[in-house]
């Protein structure tokens, strides 16, 4: 990180943007092939990236930039391809008359993980570092 000169940020940014984008574009195309154990098995994955971050950051046992890049466009693209899957597969889980609850269920459900996995990073950052403003 320390050797791009202050560009280390930035690419870790559009390397979110980036993932989180693609996740999204490509849920369209390939979510009606996306069974409901695999997408399953899918968002049970995306728990293997706790263990990638933890390592990369306290302690920073694994220093590869390269790593850090690559995982920080397979968050948001598997949350992207993940949750965009599960948003087109679950009305048609539901009866005709309880797709627009089941949509409004959803749309807060996913707002509500947003909110709560912010606050709960915010709150670890703060544990870890005894600041809300920077991890270093």
């Amino acid at each position: 990180g320390a050797s791009m000169n202050g560009w280390f940020k930035i690419i870790v940014v559009a390397c979110f943007c980036a993932g989180d984008f693609a996740g999204r574009f490509l849920t369209a195309p390939i979510a009606r092939f996306v069974t409901k154990p695999l997408l399953i098995f899918a968002a049970l994955l995306r728990l293997g990236f706790y263990p990638l971050v933890i390592l990369q950051n306290h302690p920073r046992l694994i220093h590869s930039d390269v790593l850090l890049f690559i995982v920080g466009f397979m968050i948001p693209f598997s949350s992207g391809f993940v949750g965009g899957s599960a948003m087109m597969r679950a009305p048609q889980q539901v009866k005709s008359h309880e797709k627009e609850t089941a949509g409004t269920i959803m749309t807060f459900a996913l707002n509500g993980g947003i909110v709560f996995g912010t606050g709960g990073a915010i709150l670890l950052l703060y544990i870890l570092t005894g600041s809300v403003w920077s991890a270093g």
